[in-house]
């Protein structure tokens, strides 16, 4: 939940502000994104404390799983910013296709 938590952290300094981590799609999104960043061979800061629970709404849970989409279509490279113009490009189409 904490790496739930976290990687919602990441989405939003991506530019998709206001999802809501919590319900069944929110995190869903949260671990495929989370996968596909660990599977480039990163690794996330172990967090202490305790999570707090958010709602997600369907239309927020909609806009996580885009999101989502749009990082793990991303190279290996890309997500350890070695990526090139055109990667940037299209993630960046792909997260502002998320919002249309």
């Amino acid at each position: 939940m904490t790496k739930t938590i976290l990687a919602c952290g990441i989405v939003g300094i991506l530019g998709v502000l206001g999802l809501g981590c919590g319900g069944n799609a929110c995190e869903a999104a949260g671990e495929g994104y989370i996968a596909h960043y660990e599977s480039c061979g990163n690794t996330l800061p172990e967090v202490s404390g305790s999570a707090t629970e958010t709602s997600c709404s369907d239309a927020q849970g909609k806009a996580a799983q885009c999101a989502t989409d749009c990082y793990t279509a991303q190279s290996c490279d890309y997500v350890n910013g070695k990526g090139t113009a055109d990667e940037a490009k299209t993630y960046a189409d792909c997260i502002t296709a998320c919002g249309s």
